[in-house]
């Protein structure tokens, strides 16, 4: 009975150093991101944004979290919207880029 408990504790304090790791290792990127003149944006497989640093609200003349949730083709040019679709289709089913 000793053994498993100490197998669980063993367990349970590996994830949490595994968790930790990743969160340090996201912090100097976040860190990077909120700091850039550049404008961020981050999107999921959907181009649902998860992510705007606050030089990309600025660009486009939204809160960051009013940007957040939104599909990124709502920031395009109708004629935009179905290229970057197709080209992110494209990329995620091959990991061929093309910049449109």
């Amino acid at each position: 009975m000793s053994d498993v408990l100490d197998q669980q504790k063993t367990a349970a304090t590996d994830q949490k150093r595994a968790e930790d790791t990743v969160n340090a290792s996201e912090i100097p990127l976040n860190v990077l991101a909120e700091a850039a003149a550049d404008g961020v944006i981050l999107i999921d497989d959907q181009s649902t944004i998860l992510f705007v640093n606050p030089a990309a609200g600025q660009i486009f003349g939204y809160r960051p979290a009013e940007m957040v949730g939104n599909n990124l083709t709502s920031l395009m040019p109708e004629y935009l919207r179905r290229i970057h679709l197709t080209s992110l289709k494209r990329y995620i089913g091959t990991d061929q880029r093309h910049i449109s």
